[in-house]
């Protein structure tokens, strides 16, 4: 499994970005709860599979690339980084408000802001993935 999550689709994809939504009468704590929870998980899977090929069973946890999550709270939308460091503790940061879709402006923004997360996974989250969890367990 390469993800945190035990769905028989999610589970084997490579997931970089977590996404919990609510509707307009749900609270920005649930979200930014729930998301915490999936975040730190994501990370923890991340260290879980990048230890496997050391042979010495240590692993240098700032290796690991940062997770991406965002909440959506009716039309708001906030950008969360979660990082997990050498002490094992996950720390989040956020929120970054990105935008809402009460307007064409923030849509815009919003749209932005995915293309830039894209752009990120795509030349530098997706090659680590692959260099140094991948391979490795492949060789394993």
């Amino acid at each position: 499994m390469l993800s945190q999550t035990e769905d028989a689709t999610l589970g084997h994809m490579a997931l970089m970005l977590a996404l919990e939504a609510k509707s307009l009468d749900g609270t920005y704590n649930d979200a930014s709860i729930q998301l915490a929870i999936w975040l730190a998980a994501g990370l923890e899977k991340m260290r879980e599979l990048a230890s496997l090929p050391i042979i010495d069973d240590e692993i240098q946890d700032d290796r690991l690339m940062p997770f991406v999550g965002l909440t959506v709270v009716g039309h708001q939308w906030e950008l969360h980084i979660a990082v997990k460091s050498a002490n094992v503790n996950v720390n989040i940061y956020g929120p970054v408000s990105i935008g809402d879709t009460r307007t064409y402006y923030g849509v815009f923004q919003i749209l932005h802001v995915l293309a830039k997360i894209n752009k990120w996974g795509r030349r530098a989250y997706y090659p680590w993935l692959i260099n140094k969890v991948l391979q490795p367990l492949h060789s394993y």
